[in-house]
């Protein structure tokens, strides 16, 4: 039988317990690559937030009695933040039994459409980013013009 000194199987438990560690680094940077490398078409964010702002501006125009026009202009100014006060729910609170139940809703509606629009807004800009960047390499490559002077470099953020 061959015997292994009590040093020596303390290097193999460190080496060991090294390897795991360094194979979850290496699935933590795999998965990390392969969500940055994730696109979301311009054409669906688009989508999105006009769905969204079409429902807003369909039940409040119902609610409120507006124009749809006077509604849809109520959800963006409300969702993008800029909120110039000249259009708000709520005129007929008095008059109607289910005013609370409004507000909640309109509440809910805001503040998620807020979320929804931040977060399509962010993907809208990072599709034109890698665009841009895609743009960048073919400038880069010397595919788009052969003089010096058609040479750029684009701006990276």
């Amino acid at each position: 039988m061959c015997s292994v000194p009590s040093g020596g199987v303390n290097d193999v438990e460190d080496l060991l317990t090294a390897r795991v560690h360094l194979e979850q680094l290496e699935v933590r940077e795999n998965v990390q690559a392969q969500l940055d490398s994730i696109r979301v078409p311009l054409t669906l964010v688009v989508f999105t937030m006009l769905a969204y702002l079409l429902a807003g501006a369909t039940i409040f125009s119902i609610w409120e009695q507006w124009t749809f026009l006077d509604s849809f202009y109520f959800c963006y100014i409300s969702l993008t933040t800029i909120g110039f006060g000249d259009k708000f729910p709520g005129n007929a609170v008095g008059n109607d039994k289910d005013a609370q139940l409004k507000l909640v809703i309109t509440s809910i509606y805001l503040l998620f459409g807020m979320a929804l629009l931040a977060m399509c807004f962010n993907l809208a800009q990072e599709e034109v980013q890698n665009k841009t960047s895609d743009f960048d390499v073919i400038i880069e490559d010397g595919s788009l013009g052969s003089s010096s002077h058609s040479r750029m470099k684009m701006i990276k953020y």
